[in-house]
Formats: structure tokens, C-alpha cells, sequence
């Protein structure tokens, strides 16, 4: 399943409470480079697993340049300051 799939997916499994089908998407979204998007879907979500991974990489992985970047992109408009600001602290 591509990282694509499962961010689709992951909206489906969560609106017909899919459990299971909600962690194999998390799963995925566990191997896949750090990016913003994901702190958010793991937020909206209540992927707790894929929340500490993000975090942990986007601070390990990306440098603050790198972050504001991704903040800038167009799939990460959405992004919370509330996210970010989690993020850098």
C-alpha cells in the first residue's frame, strides 16, 4: 500500500470505525519520510503512535528551514500552528 492509499483510506476507516483497518494505514505512515502532513493526520486521527514517530523525526530529520518549507507546501495549509509549534518544542 502506498503512502497515498493509506492517507486516503485512513479517512474512510475512521468514518465507518474500521479499527483495524486504521492501524495497517498507521503502520504504513510509520515507514515513510518525516513530514508535517503527518503530525496532522496522526492529530485528526488519534494516532498516537504516529504522532510520536513524526514528531521524533521531523525534529531528528528536518532542520527548522526544512520545516517551514513543508509548512508552506500546499497539502500542509491546513497545518495548525498549534502542530508546528509542537513540533519545535
Amino acid at each position: 500500500m502506498s503512502d497515498e492509499k493509506a492517507v486516503a483510506l485512513l479517512s474512510l476507516a475512521d468514518e465507518y470505525k474500521m479499527e483495524l483497518l486504521k492501524q495497517d494505514c498507521e503502520s504504513m505512515l510509520l515507514k515513510v519520510p518525516p513530514r508535517l502532513e503527518l503530525v496532522t493526520l496522526a492529530l485528526k486521527y488519534n494516532l498516537e503512535n504516529l504522532l510520536k514517530h513524526a514528531k521524533q523525526q521531523c525534529v531528528k530529520d528536518l532542520t527548522h528551514t526544512q520545516l517551514e518549507k513543508q509548512r508552506k507546501l500546499p497539502e500542509n495549509k491546513n497545518v495548525d500552528l498549534e502542530v508546528y509549534i509542537k513540533i519545535l518544542w
